[in-house]
């Protein structure tokens, strides 16, 4: 019978199995690191931009 090859947990499941709730000791220094960026031109970046913009326009035309 050949074994069942399974894929390593990713970084998630790492932390969920390693979670307080499920009776096991918390190891955060012993999950691998994990390089994290905010998205670059999503939805609330745009909007916060475009808010800005307004805010600044709106600020400019009240002291003219």
């Amino acid at each position: 019978m050949k074994p069942i090859e399974t894929e390593p947990p990713t970084y998630w499941q790492q932390i969920f199995e390693l979670a307080h709730c499920n009776s096991r000791e918390y190891q955060g220094d012993k999950l691998p690191t994990y390089k994290w960026d905010w998205p670059k031109n999503g939805f609330l970046t745009r909007r916060m931009a475009e808010v800005k913009a307004r805010e600044a326009r709106d600020a400019k035309a009240q002291t003219v």
